[in-house]
């Protein structure tokens, strides 16, 4: 069975990941000032609770990671590497992961859950 999305050769995946590649590499990134200007960082949650959300500092590590500098990228959100994987993963073979039931959402939410508790206690563990 073939991941491959019909419609989509694999070409244009290559380089819709070479454009995010480049757009992250950028030093003054629009995604940066557009959080600034909106007041999302930090995230509401870390200003009102002092709880780091599952993408915060997700932009500075994507950026770090596009840079080469796996050190400060995994400082500023160590699932940085993972997600990047993930991502990478995704657009090369075409794979879209979507919420059917219940039980997916489920299982998203307390994933979610679980990364944002070892985001809050990497400094613990």
């Amino acid at each position: 069975m073939s991941t491959d999305r019909p419609g989509v050769p694999i070409a244009r995946r290559v380089l819709l990941l070479m454009v995010l590649i480049w757009f992250a590499r950028l030093e003054h990134n629009p995604l940066v000032r557009l959080e600034a200007v909106l007041g999302l960082s930090p995230s509401p949650l870390e200003r009102l609770f002092g709880i780091k959300g599952l993408f915060s500092g997700m932009t500075e590590a994507a950026h770090r990671l596009s840079l080469g500098d796996l050190h400060d990228a995994v400082a500023a959100n160590f699932l940085v590497v993972p997600l990047a994987g993930l991502t990478v993963g995704a657009l090369i073979l075409g794979w879209r992961p979507r919420i059917r039931n219940g039980r997916d959402e489920k299982f998203f939410f307390a994933a979610v859950a679980l990364l944002t508790l070892l985001l809050n206690l990497k400094h613990v563990l």
